[in-house]
């Protein structure tokens, strides 16, 4: 007989210790996943903290439903959220739901944009196909203007894998109405995709500038720096504001990520410029902002791409709260203007210091300071 399994889970509620309940055999729990589970009479996302065989001392309710494939939390922000909620004296709860963005939640909280995209459909194999269409749907005429206009964005069409082009686009670009369309799918002509857009902004995407090279004060410092990092984990690098920093960090930064490892480039609130963004994006291929001002989706996305990329050498720009993300190959932290007070969380809990909280996750993952 196999043995009743069971799972402890954080709540997003001020609770003094973690629920235990019991997992129908129908469902797979694991660590790290949210299930819908009832407290009261309301229904919650919780996040698994543990899967055991330990039955408790009290009649356990069942969880209702699992409601994600792979785990949300990684077992690095597992252990620091159970290492703020012990230093700075409050729940894992209170912890939960100042970690994760709006979205994540809640049991129906974030959904992914989609867009229509037509594409030839897979039955036309080579020109005689297209040129039998173009003579059928010469009787009607706006069926024949969406498949010229598909042709002629297409060329040179390569009909093993057809080009893909916005619904909104090709009906803009002939006037064409969504039955038309209709009618041309119906007849095999062409076929719909509905494909993930992101909500992140990709300006610049394709500008890429050099590394600044840096000042002969500015090479001093950087070789201090990594002096400093041979045998510490932690290092403090003094300068007024407009004095080069940024270069500095940059450079360390292309260092970590050419090691294959994850940045987290720290500022204050009033510090994240669409400036410093644009010019960081101009640089690395691969830069995350993660800043209140964004909608809670683009949080939401960005969260996603740390999980669904895991490892990948990615720098994520942002504020205090950008410490939750789900960061499994940390190789450099950069605290920013450190001395600001926009780094401690004043109210509601968890009231912690986001530079101190930084270096306890930074040792976790074997990551240098600055």
């Amino acid at each position: 007989m196999s043995h009743a399994l069971f799972v402890d889970v954080i709540l997003p509620l001020a609770l003094p210790k973690l629920l235990t309940y019991s997992v129908p055999h129908e469902l797979q729990a694991a660590v790290g996943v949210r299930v819908a589970v009832q407290v009261g009479r309301k229904m919650y996302a919780a996040i698994v903290q543990r899967v055991h065989s330990e039955v408790p001392p009290y009649s356990t309710k069942p969880v209702v439903s699992i409601l994600d494939n792979a785990p949300l939390v990684n077992e690095h922000q597992l252990e620091l959220w159970s290492w703020i909620s012990q230093y700075y004296l409050c729940s894992m709860g209170e912890v939960m739901k100042a970690a994760l963005p709006a979205g994540l939640k809640a049991e129906d909280g974030y959904k992914p944009r989609y867009e229509t995209l037509v594409s030839l459909h897979p039955d036309i194999k080579c020109e005689g196909d297209l040129n039998e269409f173009l003579v059928k749907t010469s009787r009607a005429p706006m069926q024949e203007k969406l498949l010229l206009a598909y042709a002629l964005m297409a060329m040179p069409i390569n009909f093993s894998s057809p080009f893909q082009v916005q619904k909104k686009l090709l009906l803009e670009k002939t006037q064409a109405t969504d039955a038309v369309l209709k009618a041309c799918v119906g007849k095999k002509i062409f076929t719909l995709v509905q494909h993930e857009v992101s909500r992140l902004d990709s300006n610049n995407a394709n500008e890429v500038v050099e590394m600044p090279t840096l000042s002969a004060a500015q090479q001093k410092a950087f070789d201090e720096v990594k002096n400093h990092f041979a045998d510490k984990q932690v290092a403090l690098l003094h300068g007024v504001t407009s004095s080069g920093k940024t270069e500095i960090y940059m450079r360390l930064s292309e260092e970590a990520m050419a090691q294959g490892k994850q940045v987290l480039y720290m500022l204050p609130e009033i510090a994240l410029t669409a400036q410093l963004i644009n010019r960081l994006k101009k640089v690395f291929r691969s830069v995350g902002v993660y800043h209140s001002k964004f909608s809670d989706a683009q949080r939401v996305e960005v969260y996603q791409n740390l999980l669904k990329n895991a490892g990948a050498p990615t720098l994520i720009l942002g504020v205090r709260s950008s410490l939750f993300l789900p960061f499994s190959n940390l190789g450099l932290v950069i605290v920013d203007e450190e001395h600001e007070n926009t780094y401690k969380q004043q109210d509601p809990a968890p009231r912690y210091h986001a530079r101190d909280t930084a270096i306890v996750m930074a040792a976790w993952h074997g990551a240098k300071v600055l």
